[in-house]
């Protein structure tokens, strides 16, 4: 199905769909099932949003999931969850790519420590690095009071306008590329499973309690969908 992209907007489904195709290559993913009624929702009226998700899993990513929500008047939302193998302890993944016009747009990105060891941390020295790439990006203010216990140091966290609209894609480039790194480099670590299965489990459920996806899909769709797609689909609990 072809995605509604004007001249004018932020891209950012273009942009995750290249990152989506990048990240089930280098680490081998393959796709998850997902019920067809959730996987593309796609409403009548005419400046109803277009809703797609994909999910893949393997290799060193027990999950990895894919959406984008585009609709009337600059809605773009573009959001990516990764949750690697609680055994290798891997950074949480987590990016979302929001524009609520033609103008405005908020990226927050990060690689949130699934343990508070030290390896976590050091795991995430390499991205410091690349911050002077993307530090003149303008602070979209403090963080949502849900995102403080999970955020890394180097979480991205910026406003953009269409004139810096090609940021996104260096930034998001940025954190996949660190996965990719990670994720070749991990190690089975079972003395930090039971610590890195509980902060996903608590990642996973703070988001899903305040994604504003809830609200956009539960006006266009209805609560009954939007409740089914944010708990099976966008945030599904981890067994």
């Amino acid at each position: 199905m072809s995605i509604p992209i004007h001249a004018e907007s932020f891209r950012f489904a273009s942009t995750l769909a290249s990152v989506e195709h990048d990240l089930v290559g280098r680490l081998a993913l393959a796709s998850l099932p997902i019920p067809a009624e959730l996987a593309h929702i796609e409403g009548s009226a005419g400046d109803a949003p277009v809703v797609d998700v994909r999910a893949y899993a393997g290799g060193p990513i027990a999950h990895a999931r894919f959406a984008t929500i585009v609709g009337g008047s600059g809605l773009e939302i573009a959001s990516v969850l990764c949750l690697g193998r609680a055994d290798l302890a891997l950074p949480i993944f987590t990016a979302d790519l929001i524009a609520v016009g033609r103008d405005r747009a908020l990226l927050a990105i990060d690689l949130c420590p699934a343990t508070s060891s030290d390896a976590a941390t050091r795991q995430l020295t390499a991205l410091a690095r690349r911050r002077r790439r993307w530090s003149d990006l303008p602070s979209a203010g403090a963080l949502p009071p849900w995102m403080e216990p999970f955020a890394s140091p180097h979480r991205v966290f910026v406003r953009l306008d269409r004139r810096r609209r090609d940021a996104a894609a260096l930034v998001l480039r940025d954190f996949t590329d660190e996965l990719v790194r990670l994720a070749a480099r991990a190690v089975v670590q079972p003395e930090h499973a039971g610590t890195a299965h509980a902060t996903m489990r608590e990642y996973v459920a703070a988001q899903r309690g305040a994604d504003g996806s809830f609200g956009v899909l539960a006006r266009a769709f209805g609560r009954e969908l939007a409740t089914r797609y944010m708990s099976e689909v966008l945030f599904p609990d981890l067994r």
